[in-house]
């Protein structure tokens, strides 16, 4: 039997654990890491934490589930790829997934998932569980929707580990050996609903996880009022308070989230018996946050994050800022040993977390936006702005003084000069990166015609831009509005 005790090399494996629609605070590690009462019940991601980085703010690209998750394997902005919505076919992103001898689509991708980037140095990479990505098979290698059969009496979720165990049984078995890259894609905490996951079980156990245990505090303080006005309820509905969604299912939902936990620890415990925990690079991370979405408020737009390679990543580590474009660069950043003069491809805007954070250094993350639909919103450490251009309305929250976001500044901006300064500094920050949220894989690929002398000048810029700069620039500008000095440790 071939040794598969090979130097690390810097080409770790990658497994990543996705859930759908995760709230933060279904992780004990994230509530530890923010000062909240430890109330959750994941053992199996808190020890996860415990060997790697847990992210204080990591927000998803955009709080539903299609955009996101093709923006995931993209590694650019529903903007960019042009996936909107769920039920919405964006042509960029289906052309981005296309076979590569698929010659009509070639010229139209706007970026190549990581899953290309990853074949084409080595890497067998395989998705079971839940796609929902937009296109074809995502350039995976091996794709398993872990349809289960009808009478089946096992949980979604199994099947996918499951099926995950068993092809990576036969990878660490194959005489050759290459690195893995698999996508482990839960459905839940999301209500499972559809023929392949109706009435899928939950282990006695788990049901029972909650019991006398007490649950996160809802974000909306609706009063004691009878009456509630639809705003109360919108609010309501989006932040999971119990007066309105009710106190059984705000709990079956963190049993649910408890499900899901245990299934990340058959996963990282295949690894711990292999002994490949120090050479797989383990992300646990969600699409976005409660079922309810379509919205930017905290219960949709954050998501747990926790990052794992013991003797590279610090143990127990605390970090601030982080997003799903973040976790694309780092899986790539991954397939080249993070190896820091290696560029990530141009049309990313994601940063690889690792190699930083390996150094002892912050996350490079500072500040986020987020996208729905043709609306876009900034966060930074204390405030969050978020704009409806359609509606030409705005939103203004103070995360600092107001963290369950009940009090909407932005028209009272008006009336207050040192508030209506920073509003509408973070407001020209964000446009500014809206503006600037361009296809440039495609631009880049089709700057070959000649052009006049100030079209040249254009077409340099082009080819010269990374759109890593834009979120950069999108930090420092929405940090300078804001007066805040960001340190995240």
């Amino acid at each position: 039997m071939p040794s598969l005790r090979l130097p690390l090399a810097w080409r770790p494996n990658v497994l990543l654990v996705t859930t759908d629609s995760q709230r933060a605070d279904t992780v004990a590690a994230w509530q530890n890491a923010t000062g909240a009462a430890p109330t959750a019940f994941s053992p199996h991601a808190d020890a996860l934490a415990a060997t790697g980085v847990v992210f204080r703010n990591a927000h998803t690209i955009a709080p539903v589930c299609s955009p996101a998750r093709a923006s995931l394997l993209l590694g650019v902005s529903p903007f960019v790829h042009g996936k909107l919505e769920n039920g919405i076919a964006g042509q960029m992103s289906s052309a981005a997934f296309a076979e590569d001898n698929n010659k009509s689509a070639a010229p139209l991708r706007v970026s190549d998932p990581w899953t290309r980037l990853l074949e084409q140095r080595g890497y067998a990479t395989a998705c079971f569980g839940k796609t929902d990505f937009g296109g074809g098979s995502g350039g995976f290698h091996h794709l398993d929707k872990a349809k289960r059969a009808p009478g089946h009496n096992q949980s979604f979720e199994g099947v996918v580990v499951d099926r995950t165990i068993a092809w990576l049984d036969k990878r660490t078995t194959a005489l050759v050996w290459h690195p893995f890259a698999v996508h482990a894609s839960f459905l839940t905490p999301h209500v499972q609903t559809g023929r392949s996951y109706r009435h899928s079980p939950i282990a006695p156990h788990l049901a029972r996880a909650y019991d006398g245990r007490p649950l996160p505090q809802p974000r909306i303080d609706l009063g004691a009022g009878d009456e509630l006005s639809s705003q109360d309820v919108w609010l309501a509905l989006r932040n999971f308070t119990a007066d309105v969604v009710g106190e059984a299912a705000r709990r079956a939902y963190y049993v649910r989230a408890a499900h899901a936990d245990e299934q990340l620890g058959r996963l990282v415990g295949w690894l711990r018996r292999k002994s490949l925990q120090t050479r797989t690079l383990v992300i646990y991370t969600s699409d976005h946050g409660l079922a309810t979405k379509h919205t930017f408020h905290d219960g949709a737009l954050r998501v747990p994050l926790i990052l794992s390679l013991p003797g590279v990543l610090p143990a127990g580590a605390v970090r601030d800022f982080a997003g799903l474009l973040d976790v694309t660069a780092t899986i790539v950043a991954a397939s080249s040993g993070f190896n820091t003069t290696e560029p990530l491809p141009p049309e990313y805007q994601g940063f690889d977390l690792v190699a930083p954070i390996a150094a002892g250094r912050p996350s490079p993350r500072k500040a986020i936006a987020a996208a729905l639909y043709d609306s876009f919103a900034v966060v930074t450490p204390g405030w969050k702005l978020a704009y409806f251009p359609e509606a030409g309305e705005g939103r203004l929250w103070d995360r600092a003084a107001d963290p369950r976001e009940q009090l909407d500044l932005y028209q009272r901006a008006a009336d207050n000069t040192t508030l209506g300064a920073l509003r509408d500094g973070l407001l020209r920050a964000l446009m500014r990166w809206r503006s600037q949220q361009l296809p440039l894989r495609f631009l880049r690929a089709n700057a070959n015609e000649r052009a006049t002398a100030g079209a040249e000048q254009v077409k340099a810029h082009t080819l010269d831009l990374r759109m890593a700069s834009v979120e950069r620039s999108l930090q420092d500008d929405a940090l300078a509005a804001t007066g805040e000095e960001y340190c995240s440790e």
